[in-house]
């Protein structure tokens, strides 16, 4: 079976200089959402933003 993915890539973004390649990670989307997860927001719902540091 095919499983959708997120991929997150980080990038240091330079002015005077080469951007810089900073990381990569991938996480199936099934860890964030899928069909009767307990925390799962009904439609029409907004959901809060995740803050990545």
């Amino acid at each position: 079976h095919r499983c959708a993915c997120l991929t997150f890539t980080v990038m240091d973004y330079d002015w005077l200089s080469t951007n810089d390649f900073a990381g990569e990670a991938v996480a199936p989307l099934s860890d964030f959402c899928w069909p009767g997860r307990p925390s799962a927001t009904p439609a029409g719902k907004t959901l809060q933003p995740v803050i990545l540091h």
